[in-house]
């Protein structure tokens, strides 16, 4: 049994279309989007939506993606009875292209998620996972042009082959597990995806790569039209940051 989650924000386009990439599947599934509230005409474009394209919608004040994602997975937990499934969740900005099938093992997949030609995944490789003292330095510092350094640094990095560490935040996908509170609840944006690392890590599941899983993603839509200016964004950056690294101890 195959399950998907996506948080919206403004995004109901989107969400039609990520709904539609999954019924073009065929498969045996059930679709949660946990509705971040915009405006009036938003929530009612999307009832209308869930009606249209079968899916379970779960109403919200803003309360950010890794804590929209923790209540979709707590009500996907009074759901699954199976002791095989698939859980996708994550943007709504994604359209599904492959879905592999469900194995017997407790397992992390890491998709091929691609933005034109790039694929994502691995978002961090644990090579890169040894520089991270340099976002902990912008952190410390506050210091915006240290996090632009650091983030080139990373890319450089990633041409070393090495095992995953963390998978890019547009899609997580879990296999005969439900995650239970995966994201820091004081998190509104950013880190995620080293907040889902650190959970994988103390829960114990390991990561594997797929081509099986995969899927078009376009990209920044929901934190865009969250937030505005570079300031407000490092600001709730260094807030997420901290979340990540706190859950570390």
């Amino acid at each position: 049994m195959y399950y998907f989650l996506c948080v919206n924000y403004d995004s109901t386009d989107f969400v039609e279309k990520w709904a539609n990439s999954i019924n073009e599947l065929n498969l045996n599934c059930e679709k949660v989007v946990v509705d971040c509230y915009h405006s009036t005409d938003e929530r009612e474009k999307i009832k209308k939506l869930a009606e249209s394209k079968c899916f379970d919608l779960l109403y919200v004040d803003n309360i950010g993606y890794g804590r929209g994602l923790n209540l979709g997975l707590s009500y996907l937990s009074t759901k699954i009875k199976e002791t095989q499934f698939s859980i996708m969740f994550g943007n709504s900005d994604i359209e599904f292209t492959s879905i592999g099938n469900i194995g017997d093992e407790t397992v992390c997949i890491a998709p091929e998620i691609f933005e034109g030609s790039r694929n994502r995944n691995p978002f961090l490789t644990r090579f890169q996972g040894r520089f991270l003292w340099l976002y902990d330095l912008a952190y410390y510092l506050r210091s915006r042009i240290i996090k632009r350094l650091a983030s080139v640094v990373m890319k450089g990095l990633s041409i070393v082959p090495s095992k995953t560490y963390a998978v890019h935040g547009s899609l997580f996908v879990v296999e005969n597990h439900i995650p239970t509170l995966p994201f820091n609840e004081n998190t509104f944006l950013y880190c995620e995806e080293m907040e889902f690392a650190e959970y994988l890590m103390h829960q114990g599941i390991r990561i594997v790569k797929s081509e099986n899983y995969s899927g078009k993603h376009f990209g920044g839509v929901s934190t865009s039209k969250a937030f505005v200016g570079a300031k407000h964004k490092f600001s709730n950056w260094r807030v997420s940051w901290k979340n990540y690294r706190d859950r570390q101890c």
